[in-house]
């Protein structure tokens, strides 16, 4: 694994642990539970993303299934929007 890769992973890896840390924080300060709910579902949204395009080769993948993954990260929040509401 050349060092430009190896880097890139790393910086991704530090983003998701500093969206850990903030989620627990998060959690934390739970005085309006709706908005804080936002923030961490947000943030889940995000840390999938990063996961599924880093970690799994999905920027490699064929676009039918970047969109697909994507839709799905949409409508699934969508959803618990209207779960929550």
């Amino acid at each position: 694994m050349n060092l430009i890769r190896r880097n890139i992973l790393f910086a991704s890896w530090l983003v998701l642990m500093l969206l850990v840390l903030i989620m627990a924080m998060t959690s934390h300060f739970a005085g309006n539970i709706r908005f804080f709910g936002w923030i961490i579902f947000g943030l889940t949204a995000i840390k999938f993303i990063v996961v599924a395009f880093q970690f799994m080769e999905m920027k490699a993948a064929h676009p039918f299934w970047k969109t697909a993954l994507l839709a799905y990260v949409g409508i699934f929040i969508f959803v618990l929007v209207f779960l929550i509401s």
